[in-house]
């Protein structure tokens, strides 16, 4: 009996491990995209308008790979839309416009969004027969 001793030991454990695994994935968390009104004329340093530039110029290049991921676009907390200012831009939060709507060949617009404080950057692709709006991103700078 002792010398099956260590087989046992082996095949329980290996039950408990697929026993363990056998469960359903966890669920992934859909990252959510936190958007908030724009102010014009915010102030921004020197580092941080030449990280929006190289975004840009990255983004002409089409360093950006637009793959779909599915994200959970919020408003920030405790914000209301403005009446009187409809057209007013959202952006992501800490974040300021790098290059406004360009017109893409698909008949889209897309605007480039970069954050200096975490050295991402958002785009959103605008568009398309009832006017939505797609998020892509974080991309990393």
């Amino acid at each position: 009996m002792t010398m099956h001793l260590p087989t046992f030991r082996l095949a329980i454990c290996g039950a408990a491990l697929l026993a363990g695994c056998a469960g359903k994935p966890p669920p992934v968390a859909r990252p959510t995209l936190v958007l908030a009104d724009y102010v014009d004329g915010t102030p921004q340093d020197e580092a941080c308008v030449a990280l929006g530039q190289r975004a840009f110029e990255r983004g002409g290049r089409n360093g950006f790979k637009l793959i779909g991921k599915e994200m959970t676009v919020v408003a920030a907390p405790g914000a209301a839309p403005d009446p009187a200012r409809p057209g007013n831009l959202q952006v992501p939060l800490g974040s300021y416009p790098a290059g406004r709507m360009e017109r893409q060949l698909d008949g889209t617009f897309h605007t480039l969004f970069v954050n200096c404080e975490t050295r991402l950057a958002y785009i959103a692709k605008r568009g398309g027969v009832i006017d939505i709006t797609y998020w892509f991103g974080p991309f990393d700078l």
